[in-house]
């Protein structure tokens, strides 16, 4: 009996061992698949872009001076770049999006076509696979033809982004556009506009957008000036966010009281150059932003500004400051892009808009070192030029020419000469 009941139990002890050991096996196998899973799921997510995903929605508004350039990772991995800048810019911008992994943008969105927004595409569109570009209002000059000839020759698909269309980026990330309400094709300056009138009214063509994940939210407003905001606030359209990219870099043309109540952020981002000629920010922004006790943080004084989001809370990732990080070595990005930088300032020097030849002048005077074969080349043919042009004002002609020269001169210790 007892040898008969030893055996059973030993039968039931293999047989509780072997039970216990495939289980074990069962269970391993089973961590290891749902491991593997979760990894190709992550690879796959991440692929297109070289981004892993991390849960976090990241906003990093770059430091290009006097200009726009906004990048958004999603939780997944997804990327989008709002903006890259002038365009000696680009290779700044596409150099940071590989500091950062990306090897791929999923969308690339023109808020609007001005240069100090537009130029640095024409690098990064070139060297970067694109998978989709948003737009919503063509431009005469030359830059934007380039920026056309690019997305074609890349065989970018191009989508127009109005009032009420929802950018799909991630599923996690609620990327509403909030204005323009129509798309707008510009073949020349209207008789009826004025240079400046006309640039506000492309600024007020901006594309504005909500991005929205979990409780959290900013709204990245480009370069709408009043008449958008006065708009967005009667229609209800500005609602309470966390974050506000100010409007227009700080002009006095934009972040009007009732807009700023409305959204009331708490934080308030400014893309900004130091030393502008604009004087931007205003003086009345900044007093506003102060009396509602809203903290400003300022790409002149912060550098590149990286701000994370958790779904719940954003937090501040510490940067360089903006002299660390503007020292590096800034290219235009070849002489494709140097030529249509010169049609542009000589198309609108005869439209009566000086902004690009003031952006050249202040780019001359504001940087002696790392950029001066690029810039001294694009100077150097627009003087050419402007001495070939018959531009219906002679004096101003002449004007322009002196300050080149003088430019050209104190730079490289050898004017241009030759007759005017």
């Amino acid at each position: 009996m007892m040898t008969s009941f030893f055996n059973s139990n030993s039968h039931i002890r293999v047989s509780s061992f072997n039970s216990f050991a495939m289980s074990l096996i069962e269970k391993s196998f089973v961590v290891a698949f749902l491991f593997m899973l979760v990894f190709v799921t992550l690879t796959i997510s991440g692929h297109l872009t070289g981004v892993m995903a991390s849960g976090i929605l990241q906003v990093h508004v770059l430091d290009v001076w006097q200009g726009d350039c906004i990048l958004l990772i999603t939780p997944s991995g997804k990327t989008m770049l709002v903006d890259a800048g002038e365009a000696d810019y680009g290779s700044r911008v596409l150099s940071y999006l590989k500091k950062h992994g990306i090897k791929n943008l999923d969308v690339a969105l023109l808020t609007h076509p001005h240069s100090d927004h537009m130029g640095g595409f024409l690098t990064v569109l070139k060297k970067m696979k694109t998978e989709l570009v948003y737009d919503s209002t063509s431009y005469y000059t030359q830059t934007y033809k380039k920026y056309l000839e690019i997305i074609k020759e890349k065989n970018i698909p191009m989508r127009s982004a109005v009032r009420g269309d929802v950018i799909n980026l991630d599923p996690e990330v609620k990327i509403k556009v909030l204005s323009p309400v129509s798309v707008r094709k510009y073949e020349g300056r209207p008789p009826s506009l004025t240079p400046q009138n006309l640039r506000s009214e492309i600024n007020d063509r901006s594309i504005v957008i909500r991005v929205d994940y979990g409780s959290t939210s900013i709204v990245l407003s480009a370069d709408a000036e009043n008449m958008v905001e006065t708009t967005l606030v009667s229609q209800g359209l500005a609602k309470k966010c966390d974050v506000l990219k100010v409007g227009h870099h700080g002009s006095r043309t934009s972040s009007a009281k009732t807009f700023l109540k409305k959204l009331h952020p708490q934080t308030a981002v400014i893309s900004v150059g130091k030393g502008n000629s604009f004087n931007h920010p205003a003086e009345i922004t900044m007093t506003n932003l102060e009396n509602m006790k809203i903290e400003i943080l300022r790409t002149d004084w912060h550098g590149d500004i990286i701000l994370n989001s958790d779904g719940a809370a954003w937090t501040r990732m510490k940067k360089k400051s903006s002299s660390e990080v503007s020292s590096a070595s800034l290219t235009i990005g070849g002489s494709d892009v140097v030529e249509a930088l010169c049609q542009d300032i000589i198309q609108d020097l005869e439209f009566g808009d000086t902004y690009g030849f003031q952006w050249l002048k202040r780019t001359l005077a504001n940087n002696s070192e790392s950029r001066w074969g690029e810039l001294g080349t694009l100077s150097s043919i627009i003087a050419q030029r402007l001495r070939l042009s018959a531009l219906s004002d002679e004096q101003s002609n002449a004007d322009y020419l002196k300050t080149l020269d003088s430019l050209l001169g104190n730079k490289t210790g050898n004017g241009l000469g030759g007759d005017k």
